[in-house]
């Protein structure tokens, strides 16, 4: 019989999604075949409180991600520094491209967010 590591695809922490500085959206991130299973936020210095989440499935126009179950857009609230949030995936299955709007903008210094992600299988 197979172990876990042989029938379940790794996560994956090398994408990333960055606030600039005086923005309240992310640049747009590619997730290539991979799923969003979650997220980390950085030690300290994070403004933002709440996120939601724009999809897109060219790269050039992004729209609000709406759960399909209850009809409303997908979010994390209470967002604080230094914390793994986890999503749900299916949410986030079809998704290409990702861009994270803060409830404010990033106001001194740059921040990144590390993605979780997973394979597509």
């Amino acid at each position: 019989m197979p172990n876990t590591e042989q029938t379940q695809p790794n996560l994956c922490f090398n994408l990333t999604a960055t606030f600039g500085i005086g923005q309240d959206t992310t640049e747009a991130v590619d997730l290539n075949g991979t799923v969003l299973m979650g997220f980390l936020t950085p030690a300290s210095g994070l403004t933002a409180t709440s996120f939601t989440f724009l999809a897109s499935v060219d790269g050039t126009n992004f729209y609000p991600l709406v759960d399909m179950s209850n009809g409303n857009t997908l979010s994390a609230a209470a967002v604080t520094n230094g914390k793994y949030y986890a999503t749900g995936p299916l949410n986030f299955s079809s998704v290409r491209f990702l861009k994270i709007v803060g409830n404010t903008n990033q106001l001194t210094a740059a921040k990144t967010l590390t993605l979780v992600t997973r394979p597509v299988a």
